[in-house]
């Protein structure tokens, strides 16, 4: 089979997501009608009402399981394409590109040395690439995502949800919500394009704030855990690097997921302490560097499943052309540093 019939089954599934668009867009129209969202008290006081909000949810949840149903039928097909191509090329390996342990540099590394493979790896790379953009759009199904907010407003009394500054926090992060949905919306409408711009640092900036406000009541292994995220962009008028925002968001994410790992293994082995992440964006020289420091565990040996979130954003950067590398700030955590 060609790259155009595996990509006719992409698009099949695509049209599948697109089909749940209106509802998703139907759902968030709730969130801002504010006569259906925010209801009185028996004293007048404005509230947030737990039932719309609940009911508003469980549709977005409805709908968001169904996408990423789709997408990891895309990626079943990418890897059937991987395998084809492979056979097609006489190359006797079996390769799971799917597998979040996969190292892409690795993978075709391997690869070219077997009969033809120079021939061919830039194909191979075009499918590891398409298989980034799919786990991509995985990724910014997250940032669309009511899980967090359904888990702080669920457990909030009567005075905390009539609270003004929760209030417009609410109606803030609804906002950073939907233009994160439209975001989805565009990335799915023009998957093919290459999406480079040098007009990102606004939304990561957006992104990080989101971060911000999740970390807040971080959950793992059904343990909550608040984490506090600092973050300061210092770039000037520096000429920003075209690149595709939409991995940029995932690789930052990703380290500070991973940050988020070292700060718990830290707190299981020595006990509670104050957990930070701090972030600092800004320029060195005519470039950027994106630095994700964190006060949990430090090691050098970066190595097992733990640390999946190493190699899928090394595999990101790489699609990008930016470097990724891992520092120990010796018993004070973890350095992660992106360099643009």
């Amino acid at each position: 089979m060609s790259f155009e019939q595996y990509k006719i089954k992409i698009d099949a599934s695509f049209d599948n997501i697109k089909s749940e668009f209106d509802g998703i867009e139907y759902s968030f129209t709730q969130l801002f009608d504010i006569q259906s969202v925010f209801s009185s008290d028996d004293r007048g006081k404005i509230k947030l009402s737990k039932t719309t909000f609940n009911t508003t949810h469980t549709d977005i949840q409805n709908k968001i399981l169904m996408i990423n149903k789709e997408l990891q039928r895309c990626l079943d097909i990418v890897q059937n394409y991987f395998e084809k191509t492979l056979q097609n090329n006489k190359i006797n390996k079996s390769v799971n590109i799917i597998d979040g342990t996969t190292e892409n540099k690795k993978v075709l590394s391997m690869l070219i040395q077997e009969k033809n493979g120079k021939s061919i790896s830039k194909e191979l790379n075009n499918i590891l690439i398409l298989k980034d953009k799919i786990v991509n759009l995985q990724f910014l199904i997250s940032l669309f995502d009511t899980s967090f907010s359904y888990a702080q407003i669920s457990k909030m009394t009567l005075e905390e949800l009539i609270n003004s500054v929760f209030i417009f926090e609410f109606i803030d992060t609804c906002s950073i919500l939907y233009k994160n949905f439209n975001e989805f919306k565009f990335y799915i409408e023009n998957f093919y394009s290459d999406f480079r711009t040098n007009d990102y640092i606004e939304d990561i900036e957006i992104l990080l704030e989101l971060h911000k406000r999740n970390l807040e009541l971080y959950s793992y292994q059904d343990i909550k855990y608040k984490i506090i995220l600092e973050y300061n962009i210092n770039i000037g008028d520096v000429k920003l690097k075209l690149l595709n925002k939409y991995f940029l968001q995932q690789a930052i994410s990703l380290l500070i997921e991973q940050s988020c790992l070292d700060l718990i293994k830290k707190e299981l082995k020595k006990g509670k302490f104050h957990k930070l992440i701090e972030i600092n964006i800004l320029k060195v020289k005519k470039n950027i560097r994106i630095i994700i420091k964190n006060n949990g565990f430090d090691t050098k040996e970066l190595i097992g499943n733990e640390y999946i979130n190493l190699i899928l954003c090394d595999n990101i950067a790489n699609n990008i052309d930016i470097i990724l590398e891992a520092d120990t700030i010796e018993n004070e955590g973890m350095n992660y540093i992106l360099k643009l």
